[in-house]
């Protein structure tokens, strides 16, 4: 569903226009963008969030500072997050981001294939790479479609289940294995 989504809202210019979630996420943000809006996303959430803002950054908007009190934490992208980052700065400032001020946290797993695979979904920077029973590839994608816990769903707070299956360690089930996209991209040389 996210790559469809992606295909169709984002890659071929929204040929069949916005879905629901995306138009509910752009009205959120016109009406409380500047009011310390806090926004999370998971997953083909972060998608929908990306598409609102890709919709939201007309010149007019810019101009008001739509976004200007929003804050934004993406978990497990599908979406490119250096990409809405780079529409949330805009709508947050009327142009280019230059600090990690306001940018997008992001909390991504290195084995995560919806947010770490390239081209068809996020293809986004690592935060967390955790593994501490070695699995390998075939078994952290059986994970994803067929376990309680995977690389794809022990973000957050996590769940005890992950640490059994070796995704999070017993004193990280907490919120912070995140950093912003700007402080990531910055760390890659972009």
């Amino acid at each position: 569903m996210a790559g469809y989504e992606k295909m169709f809202e984002t890659s071929f210019g929204n040929l069949l226009g916005m879905d629901n979630s995306s138009l509910q996420a752009m009205n959120i943000m016109k009406q409380y963008g500047k009011d310390d809006l806090y926004l999370g996303s998971h997953s083909r959430g972060t998608l929908t969030l990306s598409n609102a803002l890709k919709a939201l950054n007309t010149e007019d908007n810019r101009a008001k500072k739509l976004l200007s009190g929003t804050t934004i934490k993406m978990v497990g992208p599908a979406a490119d997050v250096t990409r809405a980052d780079g529409y949330l700065s805009q709508l947050q400032m009327g142009k280019e981001r230059t600090t990690s001020d306001g940018s997008i946290r992001i909390e991504n797993h290195a084995s995560d294939p919806v947010g770490s695979m390239p081209i068809l979904l996020g293809g986004n920077p690592a935060t967390t790479s955790e593994n501490n029973l070695n699995k390998g590839w075939v078994a952290r994608i059986s994970d994803i479609f067929g376990d309680t816990s995977s690389v794809h769903n022990c973000y957050g707070l996590g769940q005890k289940q992950c640490v059994t299956d070796g995704y999070r360690t017993k004193v990280d089930l907490k919120m912070g294995n995140e950093e912003t996209i700007f402080n990531l991209n910055k760390s890659k040389g972009e």
